[in-house]
């Protein structure tokens, strides 16, 4: 029943209209993904100015230490493996129109978010909801929903249980899971008490480590490969533009695969991101969505493109893998012993990322509902998650999780989509970014 709801909510409705509303973005904002992608990386590298709890780096890698983990592993292996080496084309495709959806989940998450006296900030899509689109109720049910996503799923037993499998497998370590739960828990609690300057302290520190591990792995996979690189990219175009098999319902499911395994890693559209783009010390709009739009490149164009070249020009898509497996047997093709080394312990600073990522967005989330004060009271629920996640039979917790991040979706497009009519001024019969162009707001 879980998997019949998952395939309606994330069936072709929700993904055509959310790769129609970046393509409308894309237009109206004249491909700002291609134009100021330059500048966003600028940005980054930039003194913080303004209110706010952490820099435009810290909030960007708060970000992608929610977006990057599993998904970029599993999610790609699983995509290539189901719907054939095209899924990484329209994964691509995906994320390129969703780099705009990003632009103005940060531009809105400053416009609208809240700055307290003690200088914390409350901020994300609930606020643009409620503030901006004028409706607190749907502000609600976002944030409900972004709390069951953090407590039920995505933020905590997903990522525990993948962390345990990881490690028993690496280490030989299986049956004695109790451990692997019992350290990661602690970890979690330790910098979930230090609040977003802690999670973003070590965000900092971890996400662009692992990142360069797992970039430099895939590099030397490309390279001992580097023959089949040609033969790889002609396949990948090949299916992805088979438009007999697209006709005949084949192509169907590699276009759905890739544009759902890649929304669903770079989170373009769920509204998760916002949040921590919300705690940026900047006061420009403007500049945060540049900010914001970078990681959607990073965590799909880049990581998830890698890993999807990686496995198809080893021949391991052929293989009839999926999942780690897949992407394990792909790098122990090219690095034997190395290969495995490097994908387990990717994997399992990838998921501890996102547990520190996503708790902040659930953290928040409590906070606009409830107020600060059940915050303790989350963060209790929210390690329990993580404790149990490497004792549970997962499949069920990840189509729960597949539920949850759709539902998310339905609010924040809403308010995305009637938002976007403030955010453009017609002038003289042409439709122009009113901050962009004129330097003041509507």
């Amino acid at each position: 029943m879980l998997e019949a709801v998952s395939k309606i909510i994330w069936g072709a409705p929700l993904i055509t209209v959310i790769f129609a509303l970046g393509l409308y973005l894309t237009v109206k904002l004249k491909f700002i993904q291609i134009r100021k992608l330059k500048d966003g990386i600028r940005l980054l590298l930039r003194k913080p100015e303004g209110s706010g709890s952490i820099s435009a780096f810290a909030s960007l890698a708060t970000s992608l230490a929610a977006m990057i983990g599993t998904g970029n592993i599993v999610g790609v292996a699983t995509a290539v493996s189901i719907g054939g080496a095209g899924a990484i084309f329209w994964m691509i495709v995906a994320a390129f129109f969703g780099m705009s959806i990003s632009y103005m989940e940060g531009y809105f998450a400053i416009k609208y978010r809240e700055v307290k006296k003690d200088g914390k900030v409350l901020g994300g899509a609930f606020m643009y909801i409620e503030k901006g689109l004028g409706s607190k109720t749907f502000a609600k049910i976002f944030a409900a929903f972004t709390i069951l996503s953090a407590l039920l799923g995505i933020g905590t037993m997903t990522q525990s249980n993948s962390i345990a499998e990881a490690f028993c497998d690496l280490y030989k370590f299986r049956g004695n899971a109790l451990a692997v739960a019992v350290v990661v828990t602690l970890l979690a609690g330790f910098i979930l008490k230090g609040g977003i300057e802690r999670v973003s302290g070590v965000s900092t520190v971890v996400v662009p480590v692992m990142g360069l591990v797992y970039v430099l792995g895939t590099l030397a996979v490309l390279f001992v490969y580097r023959s089949e690189i040609p033969n790889a990219v002609m396949r990948i175009l090949g299916s992805a533009l088979d438009f007999k098999a697209i006709l005949g319902g084949g192509g169907g499911i590699t276009i759905r695969m890739g544009v759902s395994r890649g929304i669903f890693s770079n989170e373009a559209g769920l509204g998760s991101s916002s949040i921590a783009s919300a705690a940026a010390k900047t006061e420009s709009g403007e500049n945060q969505g540049l900010c914001t739009m970078v990681g959607t490149w990073i965590d799909t164009i880049l990581l998830c493109t890698m890993t999807g070249l990686a496995i198809v020009v080893t021949g391991s898509d052929k293989s009839g893998l999926t999942g780690v497996a897949l992407t394990n047997y792909a790098y122990n093709a090219a690095l034997p012993v190395l290969g495995k080394l490097i994908v387990s312990t990717s994997l399992i600073l990838f998921s501890f990322a996102s547990i520190i990522g996503w708790s902040y967005y659930g953290e928040q989330s409590t906070e606009y509902l409830f107020g600060a004060r059940k915050i303790k009271l989350y963060r209790v629920i929210y390690l329990l998650g993580v404790f149990m996640g490497p004792f549970l039979k997962i499949s069920v917790v990840w189509t729960v999780a597949d539920i949850l991040n759709g539902l998310m979706a339905i609010p924040n497009l809403i308010a995305l989509f009637f938002l976007s009519k403030k955010f453009f001024v017609k002038k003289r019969g042409k439709c122009k970014k009113n901050a962009y162009y004129n330097n003041r707001e509507v």
